[in-house]
């Protein structure tokens, strides 16, 4: 039995503050994912049914870090997300499905982010998970 992944689209009225959290959060993510193309352009990692063997979040967030310093904190499940859909797509490079990751332009208006769980909606709010790694 295949596992079907629903996803869905809604419009969310952020505040000032919240708005300004979200599209930091878009920016980190695809900044992240362009550093990880770039840290493995030449030797594509192993990568396993989660992410990257024998590479997390925290070494993520710490190799980062060095380059650019994000000016808010980012949850740990942002991190998760940024290193599931990088060894993604390397998965489907080793299997000949596509093509190996490439760097992608930002456009500020065009961009999401990957949560895989633990968010919650309470009263037309979307609650989101706030786990930092320190």
């Amino acid at each position: 039995m295949r596992k079907i992944l629903r996803g869905f689209k809604t419009n969310i009225y952020p505040t000032k503050e919240q708005e300004d959290i979200l599209f930091a959060y878009c920016e980190y993510a695809h900044k992240m994912r362009n550093f990880l193309v770039e840290k493995f352009k030449d030797n594509l990692p192993k990568v396993g049914p989660y992410g990257i063997i024998g590479y997390n979040e925290k070494k993520l967030l710490e190799e980062f870090s060095e380059r650019e310093i994000p000016r808010i904190p980012l949850p740990h499940l942002l991190l998760k997300g940024v290193i599931r859909g990088y060894a993604t797509s390397v998965r489907k490079t080793y299997k000949k499905l596509a093509r190996p990751p490439k760097f992608h332009k930002y456009i500020a208006n065009k961009q999401s982010f990957y949560i895989p769980k633990d968010y919650s909606i309470i009263s037309n709010t979307i609650v989101l998970p706030l786990k930092r790694n320190t």
